[in-house]
């Protein structure tokens, strides 16, 4: 084509070169080592190579996981921009590389020396480090939240496996690029050297108590922190005694908003603007409908496409013969290939969206986060 694809080399690829630079080895007994473990962290680099795409190629990327060891490729991508975001001259890549505190490189170092624990310095050593920064931060809102329900987390936290995951996935947010660093389970995994048994058993368990969340959209890992332990059993009060008769179309169409079709062909040859309304109307719904005045009524408009939301064959033919019986040419149904299975998700959304509505006009801040995080779910 017209254009030729040019890639900008970030400056976060000196920043990895200058970690391979500072951190010093004892050649013989590195080599040593690296015998011992460098397959199994090469093989990780890869698992996670979106990271440093368009920075290094495959042989790029096996050395960098030689020469940035013992840095979890994920702890490596999020150094700079932690420093960058919330350390600024206090805490700079430089000091964390040759700092005795807890958490920093040495510290992690010493600590390993006679540990037989895992090769990396994982993400949740990140957070231990960079903790202070987190809790003095007063320009960044965001990173307070973070930190502030990762605080409150771990208080919930049963055993380490727990808590690092926490922690680990708390600087995920707090760097906030997901759509490289997205906090799914096989990142938190990778960034945590942790077995997989390990993993899933901890994380099950985190959810279970809802200190943690995993959104069915997106599959992402979130903080959830619900006071109210009640509140999934309030949800379905909601949904079995004051939703239970609503309008399913009603609900997907706020959801979706007002949409409309143009017959252009029609509007370009009669120099006018006609549009078709977009309506959702179950089979029972449309059998009380006698003409196009009856729509008219609710929704202005020109002419009406309805997306029929239909349980059964009965339903479709229903349907079918009261179009045919209305006759009006203004009026077109449109039958979707698969039925409409998602009735219990739309008397959710409703229970949560009164839930809200209460909890706005009690001011109650905590419960609605919850529910506001259970919406956009």
């Amino acid at each position: 084509g017209r254009f030729q694809k040019i890639y900008f080399i970030s400056p976060a690829k000196e920043e990895y070169e200058v970690v391979g630079q500072v951190v010093r080895k004892d050649v013989p007994k590195f080599n040593v080592l690296w015998e011992n473990c460098g397959k199994e962290v090469t093989d990780l680099y890869f698992r996670v190579k979106d990271l440093f795409r368009h920075i290094y190629n495959e042989e790029g990327l096996k050395n960098l996981a030689k020469e940035c060891f013992p840095l979890n490729p994920v702890s490596l991508f999020v150094l700079p921009r932690l420093c960058e975001l919330v350390a600024q001259n206090e805490r700079t890549l430089f000091t964390f590389l040759t700092s005795h505190e807890r958490g920093g490189f040495l510290h992690f170092i010493e600590k390993r020396r006679n540990s037989n624990e895992g090769f990396l310095l994982n993400l949740d050593v990140l957070f231990d480090y960079f903790e202070i920064s987190f809790r003095k931060e007063i320009f960044n809102k965001k990173v307070v939240d973070i930190y502030n329900k990762a605080q409150k987390s771990l208080a919930l936290a049963e055993d380490e496996n727990e808590k690092r995951i926490i922690k680990a996935l708390a600087v995920i947010y707090i760097v906030d690029e997901l759509e490289r660093l997205e906090p799914k389970e096989e990142l938190l995994l990778c960034s945590l050297e942790m077995s997989r048994e390990t993993f899933e058993r901890a994380l099950e368990a985190l959810l279970e108590k809802k200190v943690l969340i995993k959104r069915r959209s997106t599959q992402y890992i979130d903080f959830f922190l619900s006071s109210n332990e009640d509140l999934y059993e309030r949800i379905n009060f909601y949904k079995s005694a004051k939703v239970k008769d609503l309008k399913s179309g009603d609900v997907i169409g706020k959801i979706k908003g007002p949409s409309f079709v143009f017959p252009r062909k029609y509007n370009d040859e009669y120099e006018i603007t006609r549009y078709f309304y977009k309506i959702f109307l179950e089979t029972r719904e449309l059998e009380r409908i006698d003409s196009y005045q009856d729509l008219w009524k609710t929704k202005l408009a020109d002419g009406y496409i309805i997306h029929l939301l239909w349980q059964n064959e009965d339903e479709i033919q229903r349907s079918i013969e009261k179009v045919k019986k209305i006759d009006d040419e203004r009026i077109l149904l449109c039958v979707p290939k698969n039925s409409f299975d998602k009735l219990d998700e739309i008397k959710e959304y409703a229970a949560i969206q009164l839930l809200i509505n209460e909890a706005r006009e009690g001011n109650n801040a905590g419960l609605l986060y919850d529910l506001e995080l259970l919406l956009e779910d």
